[in-house]
Order: structure tokens, then sequence, then C-alpha cells
């Protein structure tokens, strides 16, 4: 809790994708997987609240200025298990995206998935067939996202944020208990969910590679 080690776990997720060094000339979309949102405290104080995973919304939005003619398409529900809510991230992220100043027209919400795997499931009927698309999620979580996408056959070019941890000389001791701690469980949890989702078949390859 003292000294930083959850960045050996999570730093080799992080940096097995890197954003486009060229950009594609079109895309058709731009696929922006929930989590960024902190569903608990929006539900509890009716208000849009996020969390550490919100630059994924700061990437929606540069992409979407970038490409103003691909759609964003946002899947996310309710991983609540206790306390169920009818209220989901999708409701979270049409109120952020409306503060973000993308019209309605610009994206598409998937409000039923649970996790990651029913993301993609989900989300695979509001795409263009053999479209080309950029996926926005947490850098740690990219690996896992590319290979359940490859699963699918889907064109994607990982565009990652999120980052959790400190290269070089910003990693040292220090009293950000709490956060050292959430960086080991983050790590750890995203390793066993890649075997996990490898094992069951819901990933091409343990390891997804660029």
């Amino acid at each position: 809790m003292v000294y930083p080690i959850g960045d050996y776990i999570i730093q080799p997720l992080e940096k097995r994708f890197a954003k486009p060094v060229e950009w594609p000339s079109h895309i058709d979309g731009i696929i922006v997987l929930g989590g960024g949102e902190d569903l608990k405290r929006s539900v509890s104080w009716q208000t849009a609240e996020l969390g550490q995973g919100g630059d994924r919304y700061l990437a929606a939005k540069a992409l979407a200025d970038r490409y103003p003619n691909a759609k964003v398409i946002f899947t996310g529900g309710s991983g609540l298990f206790l306390n169920a809510t009818s209220d989901s991230e999708g409701m979270i992220a049409r109120t952020i995206f409306e503060q973000l100043d993308i019209h309605p027209s610009r994206y598409i919400l998937e409000t039923q998935s649970r996790n990651t795997y029913e993301n993609f499931l989900n989300t695979i009927p509001l795409l263009k067939p053999n479209g080309r698309y950029l996926l926005v999620t947490s850098a740690y979580h990219m690996p896992r996202s590319v290979g359940i996408a490859r699963r699918f056959e889907l064109n994607i070019t990982p565009y990652p944020v999120d980052f959790r941890s400190n290269q070089g000389e910003m990693r040292y001791a220090n009293f950000s208990f709490s956060e050292n701690a959430e960086t080991l469980e983050k790590g750890v949890k995203e390793w066993l969910g890649l075997l996990a989702y490898y094992l069951s078949g819901k990933s091409d390859t343990l390891y997804p590679a660029p």
C-alpha cells in the first residue's frame, strides 16, 4: 500500500496497445465501452457522476470531432448485482454526451449489457457489416476487449485511455494507500479476466497482441 507494486502488474496491459500512429482515413463509428461512470453515486444523487474512467468520454468527444460523419456507439448497462436499479450507464452517457455537445443524431446507446462480452454481443447488431471502428476503453482493459472484438471478427482500431500506472521517476513510495491498492486490484482482476475469457472461448487468444 506504500509502494505502487500494482504498477508492475497493470503496466504490461496498458502498454499492449497504443493509440494510432496514423489515423484511419475513414471510420464508420466510435465504440465506447461503459465503465467510466460512477453508477452507484449517480443513482444515489440522481446526477451524472464519472469515475476514473471518465477519460473515455473526453476521447469520444475528441474522436467525434475528428470524424464528424462517424457514429458514437456507447455500450453499457448496469453491473450492480446488489440494489439492482433500472438506471444504467447508458442513461449517464446520454447526459454526458449532451453536456459535451454531441448531438443525439450522432450517438447510439446500448443499455442492456452487464459485462465486456455482452458489450460486444449486444453492439454487433448496431454496426455496419464489414465496418471499421475505433474502440475506446481503459488501457488496462484494452487487451481483453480486443480479444473479444476479434472473436466476433470486428474491424477495430484500439484507442486506449485512462492509464492507471506510473512510469520511471513518477513511481515511488507514497501515502496514496487506497490508490495503490486499487491499481493492484485492477491489474490482478484483469489478468484473471483474460484467463477466464480465453478458457471460456470468449476471447480469441490468451493475451491479444497488436
